[in-house]
């Protein structure tokens, strides 16, 4: 872990503050009244699909701050595209199509505090689906998030807050938010990485409201393949729903990965990523299976 830093950090720390207030206000703009459109399709399923390799990638990363001399953070631009064979993430009539997903993140070095070291992020991005499924499945979404972390014994504790709001794909429509309060413990064990976490989902929604408990583990090939790090992973996943509609609803989902990632000059990376989910649930419409592949080109400056 990182140790006390220079008088540079310093500037990064009030930096990352005033990251955290920036957090603040946007959870104040995600919680106005009045600002709820029903979905048309229950948002926890591509969450649950795509987050594990989100966060995967944000443990595995840190900001590169020669990219940026002199300022304490990276911004990050990015542009996803997929190919999924269930789109919606639909039980009886899977949808098969692509989607483009653009990003912005800014993403604040880490700075310690004690034995503690905080971290920051503010994420906008939006999937954009093809022909008429844009209207059934798109979505923008802007995201804050901070991290706390310590050193445990072998591993690393993690305590973590995000305020996640998901938005018609022109962000003219607010659709539900969520509030996720985290806590995970995290092993590395040479290229061996395996976490465990405890969330709990608050949400405007009652129905997405839900305790989730996700292990996760991830190995990272020692040698390049092909130019590429390439990362195998896998995810087990239990939500429970005590609100709403989804009273009494419990899912069970597993993921397997594969990824792999390659750096260029001035900050350019080229990402691949493919993934097999399947979600189990004591409800039958909340069931289903998906495959997802494709790339992703960023630029960090």
């Amino acid at each position: 872990m990182c140790g006390s830093l220079s008088g540079k950090s310093r500037y990064s720390g009030g930096f990352t503050m005033r990251l955290f207030r920036l957090s603040r206000l946007i959870v104040g703009a995600l919680s106005i009244p009045g600002l709820v459109s029903a979905q048309e399709r229950d948002p926890t399923g591509r969450y649950d699909v795509l987050e594990p390799a989100d966060h995967l990638e944000d443990l595995l990363e840190e900001p590169d701050l020669g990219l940026a001399p002199g300022r304490p953070f990276t911004i990050d631009l990015a542009l996803g595209g997929a190919f999924s064979t269930n789109a919606g993430q639909s039980r009886s009539a899977p949808v098969q199509t692509g989607v483009a997903t653009p990003s912005l993140a800014i993403r604040a070095v880490p700075i310690s505090l004690g034995s503690w070291r905080l971290r920051g992020s503010l994420t906008a991005d939006g999937d954009y689906f093809v022909g008429d499924y844009n209207d059934r499945f798109g979505e923008g979404r802007l995201e804050a998030r901070g991290y706390a972390e310590h050193e445990l014994g072998p591993g690393d504790l993690r305590a973590g807050y995000r305020v996640l709001g998901g938005f018609s794909n022109d962000f003219a429509e607010r659709n539900y938010t969520l509030q996720v309060t985290s806590l995970a413990y995290t092993v590395s064990i040479e290229a061996l990485r395996g976490e465990l976490s405890a969330e709990y989902h608050g949400s405007d929604d009652p129905n997405l409201r839900r305790t989730r408990v996700t292990s996760l583990l991830a190995y990272r090939l020692p040698e390049p393949q092909f130019g590429y790090d390439v990362t195998l992973g896998g995810m087990l996943q239990y939500s429970d729903f005590r609100a709403g509609d989804n009273s009494g609803r419990s899912d069970v989902t597993a993921q397997i990965s594969l990824g792999a990632a390659r750096a260029f000059s001035n900050g350019v990376s080229l990402g691949w990523f493919a993934a097999f989910s399947h979600r189990f649930s004591n409800r039958e419409r909340s069931r289903f299976t998906e495959f997802d592949i494709g790339p992703t080109i960023s630029k960090a400056f």
